[in-house]
């Protein structure tokens, strides 16, 4: 049994939204490995308390934590950022785990799109097609998948999944389109309905906010993190320095990463790895060894999938 624990960045709203993009991101943890997994994330959060008196029971959010509105007393502002940095450090560290995001450009959509039904949609089929190819870490035979997502539209989401068993109607390939525009495809390995779970009350899911926020963020950055990126502040902290010491971005280049390669040129280059679609105009940005090896992220825009 795979899990796939989802968390959502930005609002599937097209009227009156305060953001431009729609973000999906899925952590992907085999059964086999989930125990392993949890007991060495609240192995790495009891670290977090020794250093930096983060219990574990306080929720890490991202957004919270960056905009300076988590009330955590006594955290400076840059070791809430350097915590986040950890965080994403954890993740790299990981073998074990598959990062799948789903990003939806607002701009331009009629005002019958359906945001929040297309973003689902994808992740979902690309949860059921990648089961069924057998291409998660670990090549497990005759798996199935549930969902395990976090506070959102609970009856969209149970609709949505509840009719994809029944109809889920996908283009053909174009070769073979004049002759069977679509095929009804109907999930086969996701099973059950969505499994909700607050992230207040799940480590896992505060893992994957984390990366859901700074997957948006590349695409639309707020003041507090272009502000972030230009002083260089998530990229040069000194563990061994309880309070951590900052350096410029200047210094980006001259520090190895951690897992081999180089730092991109975007400031944002350390947060992601694997094929990001950058939509200005849509290109991709490889940065292999700089998060998950194999991760895979959809570009509305594009239209594809685009691997690491």
């Amino acid at each position: 049994m795979y899990y796939l624990y989802v968390d959502e960045s930005g609002d599937p709203g097209l009227v009156n939204s305060p953001g431009r993009y729609f973000v999906l991101t899925g952590l992907v943890i085999h059964e086999t490995r989930w125990r392993i997994i949890l007991d060495d994330l609240i192995a790495f959060r009891r670290r977090l308390r020794t250093d930096f008196g983060l219990k574990l029971r306080e929720e890490i959010h991202a957004a919270a934590f960056v905009q300076e509105s988590n009330p955590l007393p006594g955290t400076s502002k840059r070791v809430k950022l350097y915590i986040l940095r950890q965080c994403i450090d954890w993740l790299a560290s990981r073998t074990d785990v598959h990062v799948i995001t789903v990003v939806v450009d607002k701009q331009n959509k009629p005002a019958n799109y359906k945001v929040f039904e297309y973003a689902w949609d994808t992740i979902i089929q690309r949860f059921e097609n990648t089961i069924q190819n057998k291409n998660f870490p670990g090549g497990f035979a005759d798996q199935r998948g549930m969902i395990v997502p976090d506070r959102t539209d609970v009856k969209k989401l149970t609709g949505l999944l509840r009719k994809m068993r029944r109809f889920n109607t996908i283009p053909s390939q174009q070769q073979y389109a004049q002759y069977v525009p679509y095929r009804n495809l109907v999930l086969q390995n996701v099973i059950e309905d969505p499994f909700y779970k607050d992230s207040v009350n799940s480590l896992i899911t505060q893992m994957v906010d984390v990366v859901a926020y700074f997957a948006r963020q590349q695409f639309e950055p707020n003041t507090k993190v272009k502000k972030i990126w230009s002083q260089g502040i998530l990229y040069q902290a000194s563990p061994g320095y309880k309070q951590a010491h900052w350096r410029g971005a200047a210094a980006l280049h001259e520090t190895p990463v951690k897992h081999g390669g180089s730092l991109s040129t975007a400031p944002y280059g350390s947060y992601l790895r694997g094929g990001w679609a950058d939509e200005r105009p849509v290109r991709t940005r490889t940065n292999k060894r700089l998060f998950f090896e194999k991760s895979s992220v959809y570009s509305e825009k594009a239209g594809t999938w685009l691997e690491s």
